[in-house]
C-alpha cells in the first residue's frame, strides 16, 4: 500500500511540475500602451477579473488586475475587454427566483469576453452569482446586455410558476436589421451561445461579410467532449481472513497475492472548462480473483485437528464512478489521476470453502474508494495503476474476510 501510494504522489508532483500554461498574447495598459508576452490560459469557467503574466517563458509571473489592463488576449485565440457596464444582478438560481419580471440593473466594472467582432460585437460574461449574460453593440458604444430573466408568477393563490422575460429577442430584431434576420427565426432563438453566435455571424455576413470569431469556428482548440474506452487489464489481488471459533481458537491467514483479470468499459465526459483538465467517469467493470491456502489452528492442542485447506474464487460485477485530472505534457501526452467510488456486487458462482469446517457466503455487495494515476496518449491510449483499500467481502461476530486489489488496466479510445 505505501509504495502505491508513493507512485500516486510523484505521479501527482510531476504532473504539476510537467504542465505548460502559458500561451503567447498581449495586454493594453490604462495609457493605451500593448504589452507583449506570455498569459496564463485557464479556460476559465467564470470570467476572470485577473491575470498572471509573464515577460518571456522564464520570467518572474506578475499578476496583473482589471484595474492595470483595459484588454488581455492570447494571439489568435480569446481577449478580455474591460468595459463598466449595467448588469443584471437578479438571482438564477430556480429556489432564489423572485417574482419582478424587468431585470435588476447594476453597474459593474467587468471584464467581457469577445465572441464575434465585427459590425456587431457579442460578449459573454459569467460568474458564479451571475448565470451566462451576454452583451453586444452594434457601434462603438458601451455594450449592453441582452435581457433573459427567469422569474415567478402566482395567479389565484395557485402553486407559483417559473416564467420568463426574453426582450433579448426584440433587441436582436431592432438592432440587427438584416432580411436573413426574421421575427420568425428570432422567435425560436433559444438563448445560448451558439444560437446567438450565429444570429450574430449571420447579421455581419448580411453587412460586409467581415467579422472575427473567438470561438472553436476557426481558432479554438476542439473539444472532444466524450470518450468511450474498453479497458481490459490485470489485478494483484489478496484476502485476509481471521476465524474466532467459541472456545477461542483463533485461525487467520493471508491467501497469497494472485493475478487476475478484470474487463471494463469507460464513458468519460470532459467538463467544458479549465482546459479540458477535469472529466467524470463512469465504468461498468467484471473481475475475477482465484486463490488457495492451508490454514491451521494457532492453539496446539490434540483435541483439534481441524487444520484445513481454504478455496477462494471472488467474481464481480461493479462500477466505478468518479472525476479525474489530467496534467498536460504537450499536445498529444498526459498523465492523469482519478478518485472513484467502487461499488461491486459478487457473482453467484463465487465461493468461500473450507475442506472440513463451515463454508461462508459472501455479501451481495461491497462499496469502497479506489485511486489510480496513469498516463494518456493522443487521447486514444491509456495504462493506468489503481489501487482499492481493504474491503469487507464477510463479517460477522467471529469471522472477517477483507480483499486488497491493485490492478493495471490498458484503454482503448474508440469514439
Amino acid at each position: 500500500m505505501k509504495k502505491t501510494l508513493l507512485v500516486l504522489f510523484l505521479t501527482f508532483s510531476f504532473g504539476i511540475y510537467a504542465q505548460t500554461e502559458y500561451k503567447k498574447g498581449f495586454y493594453i495598459d490604462n495609457f493605451g500602451n500593448k504589452i507583449e508576452g506570455y498569459i496564463k490560459y485557464e479556460d476559465w469557467k467564470y470570467t476572470p477579473s485577473t491575470f498572471n503574466y509573464k515577460e518571456s517563458p522564464n520570467s518572474a509571473i506578475k499578476t496583473i488586475s482589471i484595474e492595470n489592463a483595459k484588454v488581455f488576449a492570447f494571439d489568435n485565440f480569446k481577449q478580455y475587454e474591460r468595459y463598466t457596464v449595467k448588469i443584471d444582478t437578479s438571482a438564477t438560481q430556480l429556489k432564489n427566483l423572485d417574482y419582478e419580471r424587468n431585470p435588476f440593473f447594476k453597474e459593474k466594472t467587468i471584464y467581457l469576453e469577445k465572441l464575434l467582432d465585427g459590425s456587431a460585437k457579442l460578449y459573454l460574461y459569467n460568474s458564479t452569482s451571475t448565470k451566462n449574460k451576454y452583451f453586444y453593440s452594434t457601434s462603438s458604444d458601451i455594450p449592453e446586455q441582452l435581457v433573459f430573466k427567469e422569474y415567478m408568477v402566482s395567479k389565484n393563490g395557485n402553486t407559483p410558476k417559473m416564467a420568463v422575460n426574453e426582450y433579448y429577442k426584440q433587441q436582436i430584431l431592432n438592432n440587427l436589421d438584416c432580411e436573413s434576420i426574421t421575427k420568425n427565426k428570432v422567435s425560436g432563438l433559444d438563448y445560448k451561445e451558439r444560437n446567438l453566435r450565429k444570429i450574430f455571424k449571420d447579421y455581419n455576413l448580411c453587412e460586409n461579410n467581415n467579422y472575427r470569431a473567438y470561438y472553436d469556428e476557426d481558432t479554438e482548440i476542439k473539444k472532444d467532449a466524450f470518450a468511450l474506452s474498453i479497458r481490459p487489464g490485470v489485478t494483484y489481488s489478496t484476502i485476509d481472513f481471521t476465524f474466532l471459533q467459541s472456545i477461542g481458537v483463533d485461525r487467520s491467514a493471508s491467501l497469497d497475492y494472485e493475478l487476475g483479470y478484470r474487463i471494463g468499459v469507460e464513458l468519460e465526459y470532459t467538463l467544458p472548462f479549465n482546459n479540458n483538465k477535469w472529466s467524470l467517469i463512469l465504468e461498468p467493470l467484471y473481475t475475477h480473483y482465484k486463490s488457495q491456502t492451508f490454514v491451521k489452528n494457532t492453539l496446539d492442542s490434540d483435541y483439534f485437528t481441524n487444520n484445513e485447506n481454504v478455496n477462494v474464487e471472488y467474481n464481480s460485477f461493479g462500477a466505478q464512478v468518479g472525476i479525474r485530472y489530467y496534467f498536460f505534457l504537450n499536445e498529444e501526452s498526459s498523465i492523469f489521476i482519478n478518485a472513484r467510488y467502487y461499488q461491486q456486487f459478487f457473482v453467484p458462482s463465487s465461493s468461500f470453502a473450507f475442506e472440513r469446517s463451515k463454508d461462508y457466503t459472501f455479501y451481495e455487495s461491497t462499496n469502497s474508494i479506489s485511486l489510480g494515476a496513469g498516463y494518456n496518449f493522443n487521447r486514444k491510449f491509456s495504462v493506468e495503476l489503481n489501487y482499492v483499500p481493504a474491503r469487507a467481502l464477510i463479517s460477522n461476530f467471529n469471522y472477517t474476510a477483507k480483499l486488497r486489489e491493485v490492478s493495471l488496466t490498458l484503454g482503448y479510445n474508440f469514439l
